[in-house]
């Protein structure tokens, strides 16, 4: 029995191979209509082309994409803890002790956020000011983009500023002149339409003592300034915060923020990165399987040609399929052939091109020879690549699917074929 199975298993083997011989005879032999040729140089150099500009995109896509995440977590904290309703709480509602104690926890912060009107000599601009502890610098990466001047919060004696790049350029502030400071008006609590303007508002002043730049959206929004700063200014005690920002470990964020959710979830948003910037994170999902979507689509498209090389191959083999029938060969022997012809053309091109797309990835990745456009004040100069295992995969399995189902007709078709010797 086991020796009777051995052999059928070998016989599958042999005709598994006798089928991959004749596919690549068929690719590699000379055929008599030239047409033929043509046609499967084109699938392969068409295939191979797709391949490389699916690698080339997406990797380029990854490579903004982990840029652009890698900003954003520069500011934002890796949970972050605020009302669902209302805006102001009690920082005793949240025992940080506790929360310092968790494994993970790397650092918290207390943080306030307000719009604002600023003010520097004659320019004046309108955004939000956040006001920090001296924690914050340890909860996010705020440091590590200042452009100008430092971090300083406050020196005991006056507090400081640390300006987006987008509110100075509005403003045009100069962090070594410390004698000019920028006014900072909010709406007094109790403030009416029958008030004065210089009546509406509480002012004062702050130190400009650095510039941050990390991404637009920041740059042009926030000043940061110390919490007890803003908490006099928008009339509420020491107490009183808009959230908690926490920095963990990244294999710890996931569980610290379910154990959050179930002491605080009735009353707090508990929220990771992703949550906080959930909109962004859809739009780079849906453009990047767009573009990959679209590119498939020109597979689908160069695939004819395949359809087209098959067609006529099975036309010019028409002997050769009569006298493998004569010899004993089945339908599905013959549709193997002709499918597995169809899958080499296609592979064969899909190889050679993600080959190049890598090679071409990994020169940008270290020498960085496209460069981005604009003034040069972006983070980067070069445009960003990142290759992944999986890309790689997904560009074999949607090159080997539609590869397939363009070989399913022109297989079957030869398969029907009728014995013919004339």
């Amino acid at each position: 029995m086991r020796n009777s199975q051995k052999i059928r298993r070998f016989e599958e083997f042999l005709k598994r191979l006798m089928t991959i011989q004749f596919a690549l005879r068929y690719i590699f032999s000379k055929k008599s209509t030239q047409a033929i040729n043509v046609l499967s140089r084109i699938s392969m150099v068409g295939m191979g082309g797709g391949a490389m500009a699916l690698i080339v995109i997406l990797s380029i896509f990854n490579g903004f994409e982990n840029l652009v995440v890698s900003l954003y977590n520069a500011f934002q904290p890796s949970i972050k803890i605020d009302l669902k309703e209302g805006k102001y709480f009690s920082s005793e509602r949240i025992n940080t002790t506790e929360l310092y104690k968790m494994k993970g926890v790397i650092a918290i912060s207390k943080t306030i956020e307000e719009n604002a009107y600023f003010k520097y000599g004659e320019k004046e601009s309108i955004g939000t000011i956040k006001g920090v502890d001296q924690a914050f610098l340890q909860v996010t990466q705020l440091d590590s983009f200042i452009v100008y001047g430092n971090g300083q919060l406050t020196d005991g004696e006056h507090d400081y500023a640390i300006v987006g790049a987008g509110i100075d350029a509005a403003l045009n502030v100069e962090t070594d002149e410390g004698y000019k400071q920028i006014g900072v008006y909010l709406p007094k609590k109790n403030a009416s339409l029958t008030n004065l303007p210089q009546d509406a508002f509480n002012s004062s002043y702050l130190i400009p003592s650095g510039i941050f730049s990390i991404q637009q959206e920041f740059d042009e929004k926030y000043i940061i300034a110390p919490l007890a700063f803003v908490q006099y200014l928008a009339e509420i005690d020491e107490n009183q915060i808009t959230s908690i920002e926490i920095k963990t470990t990244p294999e710890s964020s996931d569980e610290i923020q379910s154990i959050l959710e179930k002491k605080y979830g009735n009353q707090f948003k508990i929220r990771n990165r992703i949550q906080q910037n959930e909109t962004l994170y859809r739009i780079m999902k849906i453009e990047r399987w767009a573009v990959f979507a679209i590119l498939s689509f020109v597979l689908l498209i160069i695939s004819f040609n395949i359809l087209g090389s098959l067609s006529m191959l099975v036309i010019e083999k028409k002997k050769d399929i009569s006298i493998l029938k004569a010899m004993g060969a089945q339908n599905h022997q013959i549709k193997k052939i002709f499918i597995a012809e169809g899958l080499m053309q296609s592979m064969i091109g899909a190889l050679v091109g993600v080959a190049i797309g890598c090679i071409i990835c990994l020169l940008q990745q270290y020498f960085g020879f496209v460069k981005l456009g604009g003034s040069g004040t972006f983070v980067i100069d070069a445009y960003p690549v990142d290759i992944q295992i999986l890309d790689i995969f997904l560009v074999f399995v949607i090159i080997t699917s539609i590869s397939f189902i363009a070989s399913i007709y022109p297989a079957i078709k030869a398969s029907k074929q009728s014995i013919q010797f004339n």
